[in-house]
This record gives structure tokens, C-alpha cells and sequence, in this order.
């Protein structure tokens, strides 16, 4: 089922509202005639294969029939993603070769298809080269991408990012053909990083330390092991933030250690300082890497809050006494100085489901970035910023027997914990879980439970289950919200 983009629109539109819509609002909306949205409603139902999505309603308007529009958006994601996966590969082979040539041919040979075709891939690739300040380059009949060895490991960690399914227990990066054998290696380094470091790195923290890792593997064995010769030198703030954290420092000695054996190659000695950056931007526990007196960090850290709070004519002083938060900020104003990446693959979710608050909190980047000297803060970092506020806004006392299960990490579970328990008081979540965690700890006995709320489609995972299950998305729309409803009515 493919949708024209205005069909698309109109879909979005019924998310966005979260109601009934007449023709008339629908048209003001998206700029088209009363009439046009009837074709296109017609349309849309007329092609669905998973029922009516958009019910109408004489003389009361249309609603969006929310749980087949969730089949219909998992689906719908999988085929036509099947270009964007093509094209992500591509360039994925394109960025772990840079700066070598290689030839067009070989790169499309185990696609079947067209030169119109492969011309079509290259211009998108180019254009999502361009974000990254790089460039595509042609020789004959032969192809290379250019640019600086830091801007092709932040293409490739963005491209890993934008393709991985991960929680907290393993790592699958889609349509990679990343050997499983490098996989475990990495992920038995990772935990090597948590022993040695005694803490837990949490999710996403945890997908940017393995991506580092894993693109330094592909960068090394695909011929190209990088010097970076600009950034050899460390400076004073660098070596005296490598001495206050020897430690966390011979752990990143040790698995890049492990990696040169691993690889059988010599890897320059600045990957260790590199590693170690991410290890201590990961938050893993209270390092010394003070940009700022612990009273100046503090006042920066309230006036964050102090500016959303007026911004959203709403108290979020509660804010400034949450540990969790101060240390996640304190770890971001690191990651912003050293200009450490971080992906959000929420991010699209967050910003429709908030999107009063995000601009808040947007709006707060950029006063930081002015009034205190910081680089611009990118609109993944306000995401997670923002789910902060979010849990705080939605937060109310609980009480009463479910479990959760999501794929993602620790913030997005905790914002549908707290939205749960805010919409249905009598409601107990019992468990918190991901997919893996579930397996072992519930499938072999009985669960004692009344159902589960599940942000992952568990056919898809060939669970079996004597409980009923509810499909939700990770922000916990009113759609998600009747869907509990009439569940509960059920049971």
C-alpha cells in the first residue's frame, strides 16, 4: 500500500489532532478542497489491507481507526524502506572504503537493477552526504566519497544509529551484514567496559560507545586505518582530563589493546583518547571532567529549567533536586563541547507527540548555546532533554497488574511507565521489560498478570502467550489510550 503524499498528510493530520476531524477542518488544514479530502479518504480505505483506516460518521466528522493503522504503519515501514535500506547500504560501503575508488558496478552488482536506478541512489546518497560536509566523487566508472576522517565517522555512526534495533541486552544492526562474530567481540567489550569501569552504561550511551567501536573495525579492515594527524596533540584541558581519569583511561587503553588484536593491526594511540571521550561522555558514573565549578554548573543547570518553566507558564522546579537529570546534563554540556554525536531515533515520535514542549526546550538550546558560549545543540540532545520535562509533566501517584515491554532504553520506558500510571491510576506495572528479559524471565511459567502493554509487535518474535497483549506506540497517544481502555473493559 503506497500513499501519495497527500494521503500521507491527511493520515499524520488524524495522528497529530488525536479526534474527530470534519471535511471542512481536514481542508483548512491541508490547504485542499472539502471534495479532495473525500477522494482521499476513498482512496486510502479503498487501498488499506488492514481494514477501514479513516471511519466515517454523518453528520459528525471522520476518526482515524488507530489499532489498523498500526499494522498498517509497521507494514507500510518495512516495504518502503526497502530503497532507503539499498541506499544506506551503499553508501555504508562507500563511507567504511574512503578514500578509495571503487567500482560502480560492483558496488550495485548484488541489487539487480537499473543504471536509471543505481543514477537515482548516487543522487540521494549525495544528498545525504552533504549534512555531513562530504562528497561524492567519479572517476570513469569508478566512485569515492571525500572528506575528512571525522565527518566520515560521524556519516557512518548516523547511519548505524538510523538502522539499529537495540535494548539492553544486545545489539542488531539492520541490513549491514555485520558479522556476527564482530557483534559478540564488541559487545563482550562493551561489558568489559562496564566491569572494569564498575557501573552500567545505559541506553543510548551504550549504542555510541559499540558504533564507535564497530566503525573503527570496518574503517581498519576495509584497508583504511586512519591517522588524523590534525588532532594529534591533545591540549591542556585534554591531558589534565586524561590524568584526573586514569582509570576510565586504561580501560580505553585495554580494549583498544584487545581491538589491535582482534584486527591484527597496529592502531594509532589517539583511538585510546577517542574511546576514552566516549566512555566518559557516557555517564557511566560521577567522572572529573568539570567544564564548570560545581556553583556555576548548578546555576546553569536551574536556569535551564527556570527557562522552560516561563516558557511553558508551567513549575518545573521539581527538576532541580532529580540527580538523574542534573548528571544527564552535565554529561550533555560535555559531549557538546567535544562535539560527541548522539542519535535519537525517537526523535520524530517525541517532537509530534510534544510539540509545544519540544520547541520550549529547543528554544532553550539555543538561549544556552548563546548566553553560555556552547556549540549549537542538535535536535537529538534536545529530544532527550525534553523527555525529562516530559516525565515531570506527566508524572502522578499510582496504583494496580501489568507488564510493559519495550525495545527501546531507559528514558523512553520510564515516559510510558509515568503515562501509563498517569491515565490509569489502577493499573500496577509489575515488570518493565524488553523482549530478551521477557523470554527469560515469563515465557516458561504462567504470568500472573491481567495483560501486557507492548511498544513491539510480538508475532513478529514467536512469542506465545495466555495473556491478551496491547500494541502501543512509545509515546502512548489517546488512540493508545482507548486501545488500554477498551481492554480493560475486556477483562
Amino acid at each position: 500500500m503506497k500513499l501519495s503524499k497527500k494521503e500521507s498528510d491527511l493520515l499524520e493530520l488524524f495522528v497529530l489532532k488525536d479526534t474527530k476531524l470534519t471535511a471542512k477542518e481536514i481542508a483548512d488544514s491541508l490547504s485542499i478542497s472539502s471534495k479532495t479530502v473525500y477522494r482521499l479518504v476513498h482512496k486510502i480505505n479503498e487501498a488499506s489491507e488492514f481494514g477501514i483506516l479513516i471511519e466515517t460518521f454523518i453528520g459528525k466528522g471522520m476518526k482515524l481507526n488507530y489499532r489498523n493503522y498500526l499494522k498498517y504503519r509497521s507494514i507500510f515501514k518495512q516495504s518502503d524502506s526497502e530503497t532507503e535500506e539499498r541506499v544506506i547500504s551503499v553508501l555504508m560501503n562507500l563511507l567504511s572504503s574512503s578514500p578509495i575508488l571503487i567500482s560502480i558496478e560492483n558496488l550495485f552488482q548484488p541489487y539487480f537493477i537499473s543504471s536509471e536506478t543505481q543514477y537515482k541512489d548516487l543522487e540521494k546518497i549525495k544528498k545525504k552526504l552533504k549534512q555531513f560536509d562530504l562528497n561524492l566523487e567519479r572517476t570513469g566508472k569508478k566512485i569515492r566519497i571525500i572528506g575528512k576522517e571525522q565527518s566520515i565517522r560521524k556519516a557512518i555512526y548516523h547511519m548505524l544509529l538510523k538502522t539499529a534495533i537495540t535494548d539492553q541486552d544486545f545489539y542488531v544492526i539492520d541490513n549491514m551484514n555485520i558479522s556476527q562474530y564482530d557483534i559478540d567481540f564488541l559487545t563482550t567489550q562493551l561489558e568489559l567496559i562496564e566491569k572494569q569501569a564498575k557501573g552500567n552504561i545505559p541506553y543510548p550511551y551504550n549504542i555510541n560507545i559499540f558504533s564507535h567501536l564497530y566503525i573503527l573495525v570496518m574503517r581498519i579492515r576495509n584497508g583504511f586505518i586512519p591517522k588524523d594527524r590534525e588532532y594529534k596533540e591533545l591540549d591542556e584541558y585534554e591531558l589534565n582530563l586524561k590524568e584526573s581519569n586514569q582509570e576510565i583511561y586504561k580501560v580505553s587503553q585495554k580494549i583498544v589493546r584487545n581491538l589491535s588484536h582482534y584486527l591484527s593491526e597496529q592502531i594509532d594511540e589517539i583511538e585510546e583518547f577517542y574511546l576514552f571521550q566516549y566512555i566518559i561522555s557516557s555517564g557511566i558514573e560521577e567522572q572529573s571532567f568539570e567544564l564548570y565549578s560545581v556553583g556555576q554548573l548548578k546555576l546553569i543547570f536551574e536556569d535551564a529549567i527556570d527557562f522552560v518553566s516561563e516558557h511553558m507558564n508551567l513549575d518545573f522546579s521539581n527538576l532541580k533536586e532529580d540527580k538523574s537529570f542534573y548528571n544527564h546534563f552535565r554529561v550533555m554540556l560535555y559531549r557538546n563541547k567535544n562535539k560527541i554525536v548522539i542519535v535519537n531515533n525517537l526523535l520524530g515520535e517525541i517532537k509530534k507527540e510534544y510539540p509545544e514542549l519540544f520547541e520550549s526546550v529547543r528554544k532553550l538550546g539555543c538561549y544556552l548555546s548563546r548566553n553560555y558560549s556552547l556549540n549549537s545543540i542538535s535536535e537529538d540532545e534536545t529530544g532527550f532533554n525534553m523527555l525529562y520535562f516530559a516525565k515531570d509533566f506527566e508524572k502522578l501517584k499510582t496504583k494496580k497488574r501489568i507488564i510493559i515491554m519495550c525495545s527501546s532504553g531507559v528514558g523512553t520506558s520510564e515516559l510510558l511507565r509515568v503515562k501509563v500510571q498517569r491515565n490509569f491510576p489502577n493499573l500496577e506495572i509489575v515488570d518493565i521489560v524488553s523482549v530478551n528479559q521477557f523470554k527469560n524471565k515469563y515465557t516458561e511459567k504462567k504470568i500472573k498478570v491481567d495483560f501486557i502493554i507492548s511498544t513491539i509487535n510480538i508475532n513478529l518474535y514467536n512469542l506465545i502467550l495466555e495473556v491478551p497483549v496491547a500494541l502501543v506506540s512509545a509515546m502512548f497517544t489517546g488512540k493508545d489510550q482507548e486501545t488500554i481502555r477498551t481492554m480493560m473493559e475486556g477483562n
